[in-house]
């Protein structure tokens, strides 16, 4: 039996794991061997055009993204995710990848504000887990891998170093303006390589502090290894893009540590 600390107004307890990339799943995939976490995937921009429609009178056909205030979107998304919530283990994990947020945002919404979840996060203290990645150049090149066709024509043709370069600041700037509107939450950051143990599993560690942020007793998780997402030709594919890329990388000093900028 799990116990914890924390306190869900549902009869599970949401956990957010924020990212860029693939290793939003890893994580998640790696905790569900224990008998406490329901990984429910990641949100998507589908999953999100019904978020506003949550806070409508079922009689009035109004656009969905009319919500007026902090309030009323808050309302939408504590019956957004009370619907689908599971309840089936003591924690449901639910992938936010930085770039599906933009669907989430009310029409009167600023660009440059937080989404209204990570508002809502600040304000509930649902527990959160942003995971950044160390190394630049394995990022990028695992979002080529999903879907080369946003860099390049075909996964044959030379990826631009210069896109490339471009891609990857664009990424650091992503990463400090969350690391910044994520501030105020309960939340907890971790490096993912520096997540992995040897074996590929997350290691005790980690466990014990992802545990810490629950409140749980952190000798209860299990965790298991989960296979890299690209085999075959993909694999091939991406180790030739490091090949090409990581000069260039290693020429504008960002070698093989992801050193991120100071926010202005």
């Amino acid at each position: 039996m799990f116990t914890s600390n924390l306190h869900s107004p549902y009869p599970t307890m949401p956990v957010f794991v924020f990212s860029l990339g693939s290793c939003n799943s890893v994580f998640r995939s790696s905790l569900c061997q224990s008998d406490c976490f329901t990984d429910l995937g990641d949100i998507s921009a589908a999953d999100f055009e019904t978020v506003w429609s949550f806070g409508q009178e079922p009689s009035r056909n109004t656009p969905k993204a009319v919500v007026s205030t902090d309030q009323r979107r808050f309302e939408c998304l504590d019956r957004y995710f009370r619907a689908h919530l599971k309840d089936s283990k003591p924690f449901n994990l639910i992938g936010v990848n930085y770039e599906s947020l933009a669907q989430l945002r009310s029409e009167s919404s600023p660009y440059d504000s937080p989404p209204e979840l990570v508002n809502w996060l600040n304000a509930t203290q649902f527990p959160v887990v942003h995971l950044v990645r160390k190394n630049p150049l394995d990022c990028l090149v695992d979002q080529i891998v999903s879907d080369p066709s946003r860099f390049a024509d075909d996964t044959t043709s030379d990826l631009d170093v210069t896109t490339a370069l471009a891609r990857v600041s664009e990424m650091q700037r992503l990463v400090i303006r969350f690391r910044h509107w994520l501030a105020p939450a309960n939340q907890i950051e971790f490096q993912f390589e520096s997540l992995l143990d040897v074996k590929g599993e997350i290691s005790r560690l980690a466990v014990h502090q992802f545990c810490g942020l629950l409140g749980i007793d952190a000798g209860q998780v299990k965790t298991r290894r989960v296979a890299p997402s690209t085999g075959g030709a993909n694999q091939a594919f991406a180790s030739r893009l490091k090949r090409q890329l990581r000069p260039a990388f290693m020429r504008v000093g960002y070698e093989n540590l992801f050193q991120l900028p100071k926010a202005a």
